[in-house]
């Protein structure tokens, strides 16, 4: 049974190097000794900590001085930054807005054919050879159409990044990272970042991104994925982790 103070476990294997000293005679009959290096995989458990209130707590404090700061230094709200694009006619030009416009109604035009389709099927009739290529190709239409409208949303959303909110969401992203990383020692649970406060906890956060342990690097990559689902509100439990991690088991045989 998992641990309630603890969102996710997981468990990696770290490669360990030993040196095996073999012995040995030579065609003189002299002992000869030969040190080998052995490796093997250790593997090692992590968790994600389970909030709590006082740690919510901390945090709004945390994204409240960081957004202010971010404002003091100059950068704008979003609210402001709204504003000032609406006084130039809004966040998209017209022909973006145009754009939108007709890729909206093409995707709605496809799907009611694709409906029509679907409703053949529902009613057990057999679709024509040209009506199958048809519905494959209006689902290959409807991707690519909603890949437009995604990298239109993405475009809208890069105006965003240097706003203050922005900022202060990158720091308190990394703040809960800091906080609930842990590595399993023994029998017990210790932070990754060890306890202190932020900042000792960000100077040691450097110290593995700045270091060669290429094993750490990836755990703390792994976490970084981990807690930014769970911050925007897509993954709280098990299973909804395990979906994350295979995903990123997948991305990583890949390479």
């Amino acid at each position: 049974m998992i641990n309630q103070k603890y969102l996710y476990h997981f468990t990696e294997n770290q490669v360990i190097e030993k040196e095996q000293i073999e012995e040995s005679k030579n065609e003189q009959g002299e002992l000869v000794k030969t040190i080998k290096t052995l490796k093997e995989e250790k593997p090692i458990e992590f968790a994600i900590k389970k909030p709590n209130r006082v740690l919510f707590d901390e945090a709004e404090l945390f994204y409240g001085v960081k957004l202010a700061d971010a404002i003091k230094a100059g950068m704008l709200t979003k609210t402001l930054m709204i504003k000032k694009y609406d006084k130039d006619g809004g966040i998209f030009t017209e022909n973006e807005l145009e754009r939108v416009k007709g890729t909206l109604e093409e995707l709605g035009r496809i799907q009611s054919s694709i409906d029509v389709l679907n409703k053949k099927e529902e009613n057990k009739e057999t679709l024509t050879e040209d009506e199958v290529k048809e519905k494959v190709d209006f689902e290959a239409q409807i991707k690519s159409l909603r890949l437009e409208l995604v990298d239109i949303e993405n475009s809208k959303n890069s105006l965003f990044e240097q706003t203050a909110e922005h900022r202060a969401r990158n720091k308190i992203m990394m703040w809960w990272v800091l906080q609930l990383a842990y590595r399993k020692d023994g029998d017990i649970y210790t932070p990754l970042f060890n306890d202190g406060s932020y900042d000792q906890k960000l100077k040691k956060y450097d110290e593995i991104e700045e270091g060669d342990d290429n094993f750490m690097k990836s755990i703390v990559t792994k976490f970084a994925y981990f807690i930014s689902f769970w911050y925007a509100g897509k993954a709280s439990k098990q299973e909804e982790f395990k979906v994350i991690e295979d995903y990123l088991k997948g991305e990583a045989g890949a390479w």
